[in-house]
């Protein structure tokens, strides 16, 4: 089905957008097999597996036993095997639209220093990118990504982007740059594409101990148990046994948080790490992109020495915003030492605008 779909597209549809670039060779694009690993990490195929599994562990077992005994075995086996349907169903769904919109994925150079990104299957969509409208780049990695050392790589883009005369209408703010690429060879096309974002950091992690910080929020998912123990009635250890399971999990993502959150600085790109639902994420900008840098504090904070900073850039009509917690102060003024920078260069540049 694959390969009729192709040979149909290359016969007739889609000749208008990639026909001026039948003799220009593209210097990225995404192989058959790369789009298939693509689809399956984007997916998180095993999400609602562990889920399920984890839903089970927190619920006690005599509970269960209460609920399954209420219903016939004949029920929760149609039950399951329906489930086990809808999410064959859905998985084949959610693949099938990564393919039909992320095959045929290339990259071209244009002629005013502009990149030209191309994707899809029946519909080819062409988005024209000029480097003057790159605010930063966003670097992801997840599980199954990082256990294979691949990464992703997506833009975020200023608004006002002009239209081109092939494109179509809506255009996308943080559109991949490399939808999947290993990891020895991103510093590689991130020179090729987008050299200011090529910089090699030295990220800083907090040597403070913070583990305190990102988990004590998370304690609140004890409610759950006890809420349970109270409605319902069940052996009191079966309710420990799940606040210890919880606990456990909230401690290793908390730990994950803790080690993971870090910064760097070059002499004109800033980069923040953080974990952001189970993803690692990097952004990176440049100083003159920044459009806030925001600092805040609280009474208990304050006494020791750790802040939050959060950078906003422009992204289409809104803002991106990334953030990082409980930092050190000592931290936080080498960051904004770094962006009070900006003022001088913008008065230098005013200065040569003027003479």
């Amino acid at each position: 089905m694959y390969e009729e779909l192709e040979n149909y597209r290359k016969q007739g549809y889609g000749k208008s957008l990639s026909g001026t670039h039948s003799s220009k060779k593209a210097l990225y694009s995404l192989s058959a097999r790369e789009l298939l690993v693509f689809a399956l990490t984007e997916l998180s195929l095993f999400t609602p597996i562990i889920f399920m599994f984890a839903l089970l562990e927190v619920i006690p077992e005599p509970l269960q036993e209460q609920l399954f005994g209420q219903v016939s075995e004949l029920i929760w086996m149609i039950t399951v095997v329906l489930f086990v349907l809808l999410y064959v169903l859905f998985a084949i769904l959610s693949i099938g639209k990564t393919i039909l919109q992320y095959a045929n994925f290339c990259i071209y150079q244009e002629n005013n220093d502009a990149l030209r990104i191309e994707h899809g299957l029946i519909e080819q969509k062409s988005q024209v990118i000029p480097a003057n409208k790159i605010q930063g780049i966003r670097i992801k990695q997840g599980i199954i990504s990082h256990m294979l050392g691949l990464v992703s790589v997506d833009l975020l883009l200023a608004g006002g982007q002009e239209k081109q005369a092939d494109e179509k209408s809506a255009q996308t703010n943080q559109p991949y740059l490399l939808p999947l690429i290993s990891t020895a060879k991103l510093q590689q096309y991130l020179s090729q594409f987008v050299p200011e974002y090529a910089a090699e950091f030295d990220l800083q992690s907090v040597k403070e101990q913070r583990l305190w910080y990102f988990t004590r929020f998370k304690l609140f998912a004890v409610v759950l148990p006890v809420g349970l123990y109270l409605i319902f009635d069940f052996s009191w250890w079966w309710m420990l046994l799940s606040i210890a399971i919880l606990l456990a999990l909230s401690m290793i993502y908390a730990s994950f948080q803790s080690k993971l959150q870090s910064y760097g600085i070059s002499s004109k790109l800033l980069c923040f790490q953080q974990i952001h639902l189970g993803e690692c994420q990097k952004v990176m900008v440049q100083r003159k992109n920044i459009q806030s840098l925001e600092i805040r504090t609280s009474r208990w904070l304050y006494p020791k020495k750790f802040a939050h900073c959060k950078i906003s850039v422009k992204a289409g009509n809104g803002d991106f915003s990334s953030q990082l917690s409980y930092l050190p102060l000592e931290a936080i003024d080498e960051i904004s030492s770094f962006y009070r920078l900006k003022r001088k260069e913008r008065a230098i540049f005013d200065d040569s605008t003027n003479c």
